[in-house]
């Protein structure tokens, strides 16, 4: 089977991005995204591959961005452009009437537009803006991969053995390596 979809999707800042907002500077908005997606799924007697394409195209996205607000809460504020691109596969096999493989990767951008990052300057007490362009989304790994093999012993009872794997990450929307999670598996 084939399909494509077209979805909207709006999101409302939280209680904290109100509460933790500069009140000197505008107050955060509501998310706006359109998710486009397309994908192939097959499915024949003992196998399956199911492959996905999509774009998440945020507008306002809320975002950390290393600012602080009067009492050292971090501060979200809306990014005019983001996006999400990428592909999915998953598939799987059968092997034997209690053996089972499955495995699906995930391959995805995901960057901001125009970021400007943050920084507090400890020997002057205020905070310095630098412009870096575009840059990775925080905590979204460019790579995630799973297998699973699972074997059924008994009736409703199996064991399976998991394999996951994720691609390095950055813990703030800088790009930097020094602000980096490893790949790890």
């Amino acid at each position: 089977s084939f399909y494509a979809s077209f979805a909207v999707a709006n999101r409302e800042p939280s209680r904290g991005n109100f509460v933790d907002a500069d009140p000197t500077k505008a107050f955060p908005v509501h998310e706006k995204l359109q998710n486009f997606e397309m994908g192939y799924e097959l499915i024949k007697n003992r196998f399956f591959i199911k492959t996905n394409l999509f774009l998440m195209n945020y507008k306002d996205q809320l975002a950390l961005t290393g600012e602080i607000n009067d009492v050292g809460d971090p501060v979200m504020v809306n990014v005019p452009k983001s996006y999400r691109f990428g592909m999915e596969i998953s598939a799987g096999v059968q092997i034997l009437k209690s053996l089972k493989w499955s495995a699906n990767l995930a391959l995805s951008k995901n960057k901001i537009k125009d970021f400007t990052e943050f920084v507090d300057d400890w020997d002057s007490g205020i905070q310095r803006s630098k412009y870096l362009g575009t840059t990775n989304l925080s905590f979204s790994p460019e790579l995630i991969a799973n297998n699973l093999f699972a074997i059924d012993i008994y009736k409703g009872l199996s064991l399976s053995i998991i394999t996951k794997y994720i691609s390095k990450q950055y813990i703030d929307n800088t790009s930097s390596e020094d602000r980096k999670l490893d790949a790890y598996l």
